[in-house]
């Protein structure tokens, strides 16, 4: 007998039949079908539907489950795949439905847990981006800054009735005589010493770390053998990450930083080489000791920083020097 068009009542898969045999077994899936039935089969167009019927054949065993959506069969053979658009375009939905279902959940719970592990901490360095464990939110305000206050003279001089409110100062110098230029500053029973330079001279020094209440009747104490000026300001201005001078200096605020960063800086210079770190505001739980050498210098050292805090470097140098934040 002739051969003619059948389909599969099992898989569904198009084969050639004799239609003079009561039974055969399809060559795809292997099942055993009724002649008739599969001759019929390919007859009839496939009914449409609104379900997606996933049809698993492994070793005989089959498993059907049904989801809304559009039409589509999925089959799984042991032997003899077939393959088509169809069957590609719904494993790779399926492959996508499940990857989303099981990561997309584990990746925002990890993400969630990292912003609360990095937002406190505690110590130098000890709780990732807290660095100095201040653990604030957002920055602290910067005070409106204080109108300079210039003070100059010739020689040997006391300075009295320097008013300060809390909060940090500077002091830009100069001096033009040849010996010793040594200044300090008192208030109370506090007395510190700013500078001990000796010739022409001129640069920026520390007034203080930071002043947590105001200073009334504040002095300074001058020596020197020519003429020199000192103004005093507050610190409010800000400053890049990349910074060079010559002499000392100090950096306007410093943003933007958190946990433990490089610090390169060089120095040309035959004397002191010291720098100091400062937050803004942090008195002296936020200062650090970055460098304190002697001499020519060129090196990488590690600063602590702190999220949503500025920062101002302090630089005693007696030659040029350079400073960048990796």
């Amino acid at each position: 007998m002739p051969f003619v068009p059948a389909k599969c009542t099992s898989c569904g898969a198009a084969i050639d039949v004799d239609d003079g045999l009561d039974s055969a077994f399809c060559a795809y899936c292997g099942t055993r079908f009724i002649t008739k039935q599969a001759i019929n089969n390919n007859a009839q167009p496939p009914p449409q539907n609104d379900n997606i019927n996933i049809n698993i054949n492994l070793g005989g065993a089959s498993t059907n489950s049904h989801h809304d959506g559009s039409n589509a069969f999925v089959n799984f053979w042991t032997t003899g795949n077939r393959w088509d658009a169809k069957h590609i375009i719904v494993y790779l939905v399926i492959f996508a439905v499940t990857f989303l279902a099981i990561f997309l959940p584990t990746f925002f719970s990890l993400r969630d847990l990292g912003d609360i592990g990095g937002s406190g901490g505690s110590g130098a360095g000890g709780g990732g981006s807290s660095g100095d464990g201040s653990g604030s939110n957002t920055y602290p305000t910067i005070s409106t800054p204080m109108n300079p206050m210039e003070f100059n003279g010739t020689g040997d001089s006391v300075v009295t009735g320097i008013n300060l409110h809390a909060g940090h100062f500077y002091a830009r110098f100069s001096h033009a005589g040849t010996g010793n230029f040594i200044v300090r500053f008192s208030h109370g029973t506090s007395s510190s010493s700013l500078l001990n330079l000796i010739g022409v001279q001129s640069g920026y020094t520390l007034l203080s770390d930071f002043l947590r209440v105001p200073i009334t009747n504040g002095a300074l104490e001058i020596r020197a053998n020519g003429a020199w000026t000192i103004t005093i300001f507050e610190i409010s201005r800000f400053s890049e990450r990349n910074l060079q001078g010559t002499g000392h200096y100090v950096s306007g605020l410093i943003g933007g930083l958190s946990g433990r960063r490089s610090v390169s800086l060089t120095h040309n210079g035959s004397g002191n080489f010291i720098v100091r770190l400062y937050r803004y505001g942090g008195g002296t739980s936020g200062n650090q000791s970055i460098v304190n050498r002697i001499g020519v210098y060129q090196g990488d050292v590690m600063a602590n920083f702190s999220a949503f805090n500025f920062y101002f470097f302090w630089i005693r140098a007696n030659g040029d020097w350079t400073l960048s934040i990796n």
